[in-house]
């Protein structure tokens, strides 16, 4: 028999995307150009002349109204005033024309069903009214005119332009993101437009997109962007922290398609993302996620003597951390055959959570690797008393017999361990049904559990799979189960269950025959 071997699966979960991720977000900072000036430092000034004051005072009817009629004919009247005859007064003040009329088109686009390509007539222009108007592109070329002529009104322009277009045309690309690419591209490369920097929804917008899209290196490249636009602003660190994430975790998977030296440059760069995530992050649940595509990066380059570094906070202070990342460290542990380091883990993980599947079952690897091999059975019986229909479980003790009858010197227990091998052996081969995990999603106040059934049997029988969802202390907190026709031998059958209930951490479903 070949040695058994710490594993444990971990894929990069999908976070969700919404237009809640911004639905917090208040415009109550973001204001319109007021007479007397923007700001100490803006020379540019909106009320002079009086054409142009009267022009303010109707963008600020309109900013203030509820009803949106009533916007928009407040709308339309801000624009009768900033086109009528302007060609005879707007050369006196010609930046806070374009601070006004950017501001303007602004709330214009922020108007629902509002089309952004329409004529100037239909917003309210009454010079050359026939005229075709591209509102993001106009908004966005009238901010960078003050800002050309004024370099020191840059941040009231940047105020300015995170305004109700802004955040209406992030809001739809985020809503479309799951839905419809095509739009959703659309609308978030409108708010990059419209927010140029330090705006980094748009552009994990076009990360997820991209990744749907299968366009893993597009991908890469907009959470990247998204990391640099979300800077050090605590108002955007679950965007950074998400998009580091990813960008990690996607980095490792493309250099998996690479070669040569693109593939040592792209996991150099997952592991700059990674440890950047797990610095800033590391006591969340992802970080586990994390660890684990490190520790590939560091195979990958021939570096696993980096491995223990990854899990050396945790190994320190192993109370700190949960039992899902007590148990990933333990992988990483065995993974740079630091077994010593994974069995700490693993047994700390069981202290934690004493049903915790993983880590029981890694356990008895990493005893076996240190030949420790009468203690793998207790973490063994626990094992297959919540996991008794998969076939690694029973497996487990005849290693375990291996084990102890390669050490034995007497012929009897020599014998006696070569039978209990053999009969463990058969126990795992003559399964009526073989089970196989598949997902274990572990939720605030819910619980997946996905299976794989595999017949095995020559006679199938019919079964019921009840499953129960425990807590830390072993109580049931929720019950699931489903009826299952005969399996013929060869052939699988998956099933997935959900239960509601808060602290489930682990689950012990009855034998299948």
């Amino acid at each position: 028999m070949s040695s058994p071997r710490s594993s444990r699966r971990a894929a990069a979960r999908l976070l969700p995307l919404s237009a809640a991720t911004v639905a917090t977000l208040s415009l109550a900072s973001v204001g319109i150009a007021q007479p007397g000036g923007v700001g100490p430092a803006c020379e540019v000034d909106t009320n002079s002349p009086k054409e142009m004051l009267v022009a303010a005072l109707a963008l600020q009817r309109a900013s203030t109204a509820a009803d949106p009629a009533a916007k928009q004919a407040a709308l339309r009247n801000t624009m009768k005033e900033l086109t009528n005859k302007a060609d005879k007064w707007r050369s006196k003040n010609p930046l806070g024309y374009q601070m006004l009329y950017g501001q303007t088109l602004g709330f214009w686009i922020g108007v629902e069903g509002q089309p952004l390509v329409t004529t100037r007539g239909a917003i309210g222009a009454v010079d050359t009214p026939e005229e075709s108007i591209d509102l993001v592109a106009a908004s966005d070329l009238a901010f960078k005119a003050v800002v050309e002529g004024d370099p020191a009104c840059a941040a009231q322009v940047q105020a300015f332009r995170q305004n109700e277009g802004w955040l209406a045309m992030t809001r739809r690309a985020l809503d479309l993101s799951s839905t419809n690419a095509d739009s959703a591209k659309i609308y978030a490369q409108h708010s990059v437009t419209l927010l140029p920097t330090n705006n980094p929804y748009p552009y994990q917008v076009l990360g997820i997109v991209a990744q749907r899209e299968n366009d893993v290196p597009g991908a890469i490249k907009y959470w990247g962007e998204a990391i640099e636009a979300a800077g050090d602003d605590s108002s955007y660190k679950d965007i950074r922290q998400s998009s580091l994430f990813y960008k990690g975790l996607y980095e490792v998977q493309y250099a998996r398609e690479l070669s040569g030296d693109e593939q040592k440059s792209m996991l150099n760069n997952a592991v700059a993302s990674m440890k950047q995530y797990l610095a800033d992050y590391g006591q969340t649940q992802d970080a586990a996620t994390v660890m684990q595509g490190l520790s590939e990066a560091y195979t990958t380059l021939g570096q696993t003597d980096q491995i223990p570094g990854i899990y050396a906070p945790m190994l320190a202070t192993p109370d700190a951390y949960t039992d899902y990342q007590l148990t990933m460290g333990g992988v990483l542990a065995s993974t740079a055959e630091k077994n010593a380091d994974a069995v700490t883990f693993f047994t700390a993980a069981i202290g934690k959570n004493p049903n915790q599947r993983d880590a029981l079952r890694n356990l008895a690897a990493a005893l076996y690797a240190e030949k420790r091999y009468d203690e793998m059975f207790k973490p063994l019986e626990t094992l297959v008393s919540v996991d008794p229909n998969n076939v690694d479980a029973w497996t487990m003790f005849a290693f375990a017999y291996q084990g102890k009858a390669q050490g034995a010197t007497a012929p009897a227990d020599k014998k006696k361990f070569t039978d209990s091998l053999i009969v463990y052996s058969g126990k795992a081969d003559s399964l009526g049904v073989k089970l196989t995990v598949d997902e274990f999603q572990r939720n605030a106040e819910s619980v997946v559990f996905a299976v794989r059934l595999e017949g095995n049997a020559g006679t199938p029988k019919a079964n019921t799979l009840e499953v129960e969802f425990l807590d830390a202390s072993g109580n049931v907190v929720a019950t699931a189960s489903e009826s299952v026709e005969p399996i013929a031998k060869g052939d699988s059958k998956m099933i997935r269950l959900e239960a509601q209930g808060s602290g489930i951490v682990a689950y012990r479903y009855k034998p299948l025959s």
